[in-house]
């Protein structure tokens, strides 16, 4: 009897270990200079952001997406995103832009991409998506003020990627697409929506 009673003890232990040890793992990591994605002097504490981890690029710095395999648990935007040519950047949960957040494409002929698993929240954002602009989505996406800058000035490839119906609010915006690809849903236009773009 006493030999289970420690064996719980024990496995209670371990496991308690191995829960801390996968808390430990999530982080928010912050901008700490402008610079690439890959690159751990673009980091605070030096660590480049992984799937685990929430990210927030500061209102004063610039970071550019510079491969096809960038990650984040979620992000949060005030400065500016760079997409290069061929590269990816896959958000496990969601997307929030704030203060006048940029994103851009650039505007060269190459895919670039940003696919976001949860929601897409934006206040306040300026895109420029050049000629291959690519942008995916498995929740909602709501938008308050957007404003389209350069050559660029809709999304070539726009995929709803949920298994659910999905919802599109859009306030003093509008949003303009080349190729709509909507999977197992179906798109709720909000009643404060001014147009969706095809």
């Amino acid at each position: 009897m006493t030999t289970i009673s420690n064996m719980k003890y024990i496995f209670l232990f371990v496991l308690s270990i191995l829960f801390f040890n996968l808390e430990a793992q999530a982080a928010t990591i912050t901008t700490r200079q402008t610079g690439n994605w890959s690159d751990k002097s673009t980091w605070n504490g030096g660590i480049v952001p992984t799937a685990s981890d929430d990210v927030v690029i500061g209102k004063d710095f610039k970071v550019t997406i510079n491969k096809n395999n960038c990650k984040a648990k979620s992000l949060e935007l005030s400065g500016t995103l760079i997409n290069s040519d061929n590269c990816q950047l896959e958000i496990s949960s969601d997307f929030i832009i704030i203060n006048s957040g940029y994103i851009n494409y650039g505007s060269g002929n190459a895919e670039r991409t940003i696919i976001v698993h949860g929601d897409m929240n934006i206040v306040k954002c300026s895109f420029r998506t050049g000629n291959r602009a690519s942008l995916e989505i498995g929740g909602d996406i709501n938008i308050t003020n957007i404003t389209w800058q350069g050559n660029g000035t809709s999304f070539y490839n726009f995929k709803f990627t949920g298994n659910h119906q999905q919802n599109i609010n859009l306030k003093n915006a509008s949003l303009n697409v080349y190729n709509l690809t909507i999977n197992n849903t179906s798109c709720n236009y909000g009643d404060n929506s001014q147009g969706v773009h095809i």
